[in-house]
């Protein structure tokens, strides 16, 4: 959070005392265009009125999001069995339907059918995140592979060097290998998303991004409770915020007012009135 306040400094500790702010949100910095502090003509109190100038942007309304489905495997119907065992299903499936229903149930049927055979046949396509190591798999495992023989060698007879020898040359070429890989792999990620951005086309610029450094996983900082709990579930840790705030926000008052009856009453000030003063101060 950010705040602007109004301040004061205490004439026997000389320590500066903030009184009044304007608290926010550092998200909604950006709203809070001119905040100043506004001195009034009495001179009694240290507090000061503080004046924000705000640009609030609503939120359009939030539309009712439909049920989502699970992605169907489409890319299988591209081998001609899939087709096929597809084609005979949704003949033995979709029956003729009976006149005396309507439009509306004879469509509900008809989705529902057609969805739950196809994802019998073709199933649900799964999202897998690649990198550098999965797209050259098969490469980078033969590299792997090759150190273990050479290890295990050496490991059982550790007083022959020519072994030693051989497990570091195999260990420092696979190294030297899987760097090269894993940087001629980047650098092809990043040609496609170069020639991605030089097109124009967003679309597969934040997917070749997305499918790099994976899909961002909204989380909840943890904090821990007044006896101690560390608290990680969303709704326990906004419950202990608002539990907060009310125990600093909310006190008591035990502000005597007949301690106002006691203060002196200035004379009023006539001349604050006429509108040439006011254009004189203004200046």
């Amino acid at each position: 959070m950010c705040c602007t306040q109004s301040s004061t400094r205490s004439f026997r500790s000389k320590h500066w005392h903030m009184l009044d702010y304007v608290i926010t949100r550092q998200r909604d910095m950006s709203d809070f265009h001119i905040t100043r502090v506004m001195r009034g003509a009495s001179c009694w109190s240290d507090h000061r009125l503080v004046r924000s100038v705000l640009c609030l942007k609503l939120a359009a309304p939030r539309r009712r999001q439909a049920v989502r489905r699970k992605k169907l495997n489409v890319p299988k119907l591209r081998l001609e069995e899939y087709k096929q065992q597809l084609q005979q299903s949704l003949n033995a499936q979709l029956a003729p339907q009976t006149s005396e229903s309507d439009s509306a149930e004879k469509w509900s049927a008809l989705k529902e059918t057609t969805y739950k055979t196809v994802s019998k046949v073709l199933g649900f396509s799964t999202i897998k995140h690649k990198d550098w190591f999965d797209d050259q798999d098969a490469e980078a495992r033969s590299l792997l592979n090759a150190m273990p023989s050479t290890r295990i060698s050496w490991i059982n007879d550790k007083t022959n060097s020519s072994k030693k020898s051989a497990y570091s040359r195999a260990r420092s070429h696979a190294q030297a290998k899987l760097r090269e890989m894993k940087n001629r792999w980047w650098q092809h990620k990043a040609e496609e998303l170069q020639s991605a951005a030089d097109r124009h086309d967003m679309k597969a610029f934040y997917q070749d991004l997305k499918a790099v450094y994976g899909p961002v996983k909204p989380c909840s900082t943890p904090v821990r409770s007044a006896d101690g709990t560390l608290l990680t579930d969303k709704a326990h840790i906004l419950k202990c915020w608002v539990d907060h705030f009310q125990s600093v926000s909310n006190q008591p008052s035990n502000f005597d007012d007949r301690v106002l009856d006691e203060l002196p009453n200035w004379p009023v000030d006539e001349e604050l009135d006429v509108a040439k003063y006011v254009e004189q101060s203004i200046r």
